[in-house]
């Protein structure tokens, strides 16, 4: 029975690449019936591709931050009145992913492994999926659908392929490079508005690539302490050593430029955890942190007013009015749906009924944005998941307990602020910080391979 299952797989990997153009053939066909005739020629370069780079596509993974950063879209018309937008960086992770299933195929499911973080994305996964049967509107529910869907990609894929130091160094490239796009685009609308005060308290209608200012900074904000943490990891190497400084002060400005309060706190708990946890770096990081904010005080004065302005009416502000009444609103859906909650993507439905017509944004926290989609099961599927990522962590650090674990505390105090930022701004559920996040928490069951290798070959 052995001797048959070994030859019989055998037989099947040396039929790869005629299962792969198969598999590729299949999907063209697919294409002709459900694109329209403009497409075609996208769907035969695919093909072309899928074959020539088959088993690379992994590469695709370190551009999805950046292409996120830049906010680069692509519209499908799916009906006449309604067309699908998606960002070429949810093209790469579904090519990337179609690469991984065909690469376990091959492989006849031997590589596969999950731990119980990806089981608990993909619980929640089925349970977006089945508040479909009750959401009233479908075009609501796709959008808020894939949240948890590229969700549970992102990790999978990050967790599979980002498992070498060569792999995990250029990753963090690709992060540190994301922050300067981001922080780049702030700096410039900063100039455009002529450094008027418009842009201190006008936030709410000011946009870059990647959306409002105020979701890029928080995306900036989770990144920035895992940027640090591993720009001391290369401190024998010039180059590397200052490409991620340059890319954490550059940040560091940006955040203090958009005025968010939540995502300056954030920022300083995540940072004073580094501070706690980086014993012997801890001068490094007060001196950088403190010559940044005395060249931005000297610098942009009238930032720090703005600062010191905005901290003093947090109570008193329009917007904290604001967000008095939306509570009253997310406290009346929370109550009528408490235990399923009325659907992905569905919140926006009763903002514009109850709270303003034609209101677009989402409920500036997590946990009651989660409370409102899936109710109490999404709680319990938000608390899951958050006990699985503790668990991979504490797993992380009981494999490198003989190492200095700089980066793993990096990632940590990432995951401090963006759970404190997500109390005040609804990060997890804009998808490309969701995208970004799990594919940093991917590396982090991997992170030991690059511990090992800095404390080698230093």
């Amino acid at each position: 029975m052995f001797d048959l299952k070994k030859q019989l797989n055998s037989i099947f990997q040396a039929k790869s690449d005629l299962l792969i153009v198969i598999c590729a053939f299949f999907i063209f066909v697919l294409a002709l019936f459900i694109v329209q005739t403009e497409f075609l020629l996208l769907a035969g370069i695919f093909l072309i591709l899928f074959i020539l780079a088959r088993g690379y596509f992994w590469f695709l993974l370190f551009l999805v931050p950046p292409v996120l950063s830049l906010g680069l879209n692509v519209s499908i018309p799916l009906t006449e009145a309604w067309q699908y937008d998606m960002t070429l960086a949810e093209i790469f992770i579904v090519l990337t992913l179609l690469d991984f299933f065909i690469a376990t195929l091959i492989s006849n499911f031997s590589n596969l492994k999950f731990s119980l973080l990806t089981y608990a994305l993909g619980l929640y996964v089925v349970v977006a999926l089945t508040s479909g049967f009750y959401a009233p509107d479908k075009q609501l529910f796709f959008a808020g659908l894939k949240i948890p869907v590229f969700m549970f990609f992102a990790y999978t894929l990050s967790s599979h392929y980002l498992n070498t130091p060569r792999r995990i160094k250029w990753f963090m490239f690709s992060l540190a490079t994301t922050v300067l796009i981001i922080s780049a685009q702030i700096m410039f609308l900063f100039y455009e508005s002529g450094f008027s005060a418009r842009f201190f308290f006008d936030r709410s209608s000011l946009n870059v690539s990647v959306g409002a200012i105020a979701f890029a900074s928080s995306i900036i904000v989770m990144l920035l302490p895992t940027i640090f943490s591993f720009s001391l990891m290369q401190v024998k190497n010039n180059l590397w050593h200052f490409i991620f400084i340059f890319s954490f002060v550059f940040g560091f400005v940006a955040v203090f430029f958009t005025l968010g309060k939540g995502a300056i706190l954030s920022l300083g708990i995540g940072l004073g955890f580094l501070f706690i946890t980086l014993k012997y770096k801890r001068h490094y990081l007060f001196l950088i942190s403190l010559a940044t904010i005395i060249v931005l005080a000297a610098i942009f004065a009238p930032l720090f007013q703005g600062i010191f302005e905005r901290l003093s009416t947090t109570f008193v502000d329009t917007n904290t009015h604001f967000r008095v009444r939306e509570y009253a609103v997310m406290w009346r859906i929370m109550k009528e749906n408490w235990l399923i909650g009325v659907g992905m993507g569905q919140q926006l439905n009763f903002y514009s009924r109850w709270l303003y017509p034609g209101y677009q944004q989402l409920a500036n926290n997590m946990i009651l944005q989660m409370a409102m989609d899936l109710g109490a099961m999404g709680l319990g599927v938000m608390i899951f998941i958050f006990a699985s990522l503790t668990q991979i962590i504490n797993k992380a650090f009981a494999k490198i307990y003989n190492q200095s674990p700089i980066l793993l505390y990096g990632i940590c105090a990432s995951v401090i602020s963006s759970f404190f930022n997500g109390l005040v701004e609804v990060t997890y559920f804009g998808l490309a910080y969701a995208i970004i996040f799990w594919l940093l928490m991917g590396i982090i069951s991997n992170v030991n391979v690059y511990e090992k290798n800095i404390s080698y070959n230093n």
